[in-house]
């Protein structure tokens, strides 16, 4: 899930870690083949947080976290 976490670790000891611009480059979003619990369709990515993607299905339009 993160690269560099050497670096990433060093950035939080010492609380230079100031905004989510940082943090994002540490996060390596991965697209895995998150499915509907309903119509059973690989769902898309729509929208990205510093910790979580959010997913949506293209017919039912329901949402997952992950």
């Amino acid at each position: 899930m993160f690269k560099n976490v050497e670096d990433l670790y060093f950035l939080c000891k010492h609380r230079l870690l100031i905004s989510e611009k940082q943090l994002k480059e540490f996060i390596d979003p991965k697209l895995e083949n998150v499915k509907c619990i309903t119509c059973i369709i690989v769902m898309n990515p729509i929208k990205t947080t510093p910790l979580k993607i959010q997913y949506r299905c293209k017919n039912c339009q329901k949402n997952s976290f992950k």
